[in-house]
């Protein structure tokens, strides 16, 4: 039995936004206007939602029945004003055809309706870890913005990484999954124990 690329996995996460989002927004996908509204801002606490969910977790398994991809969140607001979903202390699990699990967690987020993209917000972590759940590497931002269509990873902001023999920082960060490529942006510094 040969297991699925990471891509695959990516496509479990993208699967798992979706079938949230058509799951519970039956009437968002109306053509309305839009409101101006940075990607990064949550909407005002002031507007009721049209929705919510409390405690929410969605998994998503293969075709072997094995857990792919997970995600939890205290609180799933959606604002059909603003054609997009609040989610409050966001958990985005994937699990990797070579065994790793990327944990990613932020203090929030949101989902575009339209395009399903994520946006996770201040204090954004990715642990990578091993099957045995030892770590292999920790990421930190303030800012984290997942592309569905380009299946790409960004941020503006600094970034830093440490793993067991090295570490890096940088100010911006792009990483094309379907390439495997990652880009650090300005000021990289890199430091590698041999």
């Amino acid at each position: 039995m040969r297991a699925k690329p990471l891509i695959t996995t990516i496509r479990g996460f993208i699967f798992i936004v979706a079938c949230l989002l058509v799951l519970l927004l039956n009437d968002s996908f109306q053509d309305k206007k839009k409101p101006d509204v940075k990607v990064t801002e949550t909407v005002s606490a002031e507007l009721k939602p049209d929705y919510y969910a409390e405690n929410l977790q969605l998994r998503v398994f293969n075709e072997q029945g094995g857990l792919q991809s997970s995600i939890k969140s205290n609180l799933l607001s959606h604002y059909v004003e603003y054609q997009q979903a609040n989610i409050e202390s966001p958990e985005i699990t994937l699990y990797s055809v070579d065994g790793d699990i990327w944990i990613m967690n932020s203090t929030s987020g949101t989902i575009q309706d339209n395009t399903r993209n994520l946006s996770l917000l201040n204090d954004v972590t990715i642990k990578v870890s091993d099957s045995d759940e030892q770590q292999k590497m920790l990421l930190q931002t303030e800012e984290l913005y997942f592309d569905v269509l380009e299946q790409s990873f960004w941020t503006d902001s600094p970034i830093s990484a440490v793993s067991n023999s090295s570490s890096f920082a940088a100010i911006g960060l792009h990483m094309a999954l379907k390439t495997e490529q990652l880009q650090l942006k300005e000021k990289v510094k890199i430091h590698y124990d041999f």
